[in-house]
């Protein structure tokens, strides 16, 4: 009995450590020739709420921070490179938008957990220029909905 506990602890283990980390990708790509990189941290969108900066804004209470990685006229090594690690870390997350139009494609990711979501990245691509973004914080499904009714 005390080996199928151990087997069950350590799949468990394997299964959340082999999950993938979408905030690696910034890191490994913000050096990268013709990338600009941002981060707000969670300090300036506290500011900016108390301010009231950012009360049109949906859900501006719940995120938390925000990092965007541009990357315009990308080599196609470095999209080769920057594809293979954004499916490697993306692969334990739900994919809830995914949009071709006219050579641009539009993904956007999340940790799902029951009825919230956990940290939204969006990803924007066309044939030369790449966009990754991660919002931080914890969502609902009706405050996915109002950003989406809003647009």
């Amino acid at each position: 009995m005390k080996l199928i506990y151990s087997l069950i602890i350590l799949s468990a283990v394997s299964l959340s450590a082999s999950a993938g980390d979408p905030g690696k990708i910034f890191e490994e790509f913000k050096n990268v020739e013709n990338a600009e990189y941002v981060k707000v941290p969670r300090f300036l969108m506290w500011l900016a709420r108390a301010t009231g900066g950012i009360n049109d804004v949906p859900m501006a209470g719940k995120v938390s921070g925000v990092k965007v990685l541009e990357i315009s006229g990308i080599k196609a090594a470095d999209r080769a490179r920057f594809d293979r690690r954004l499916a490697s870390e993306t692969s334990g997350l739900e994919e809830l938008i995914n949009v071709k139009d006219d050579g641009s494609k539009v993904r956007i990711f999340s940790h799902a957990d029951g009825k919230t979501f956990k940290n939204l990245y969006i990803l924007a691509t066309d044939s030369a220029d790449c966009s990754f973004i991660e919002i931080s914080g914890k969502f609902t499904a009706d405050d996915l909905k109002k950003i989406c009714d809003d647009k």
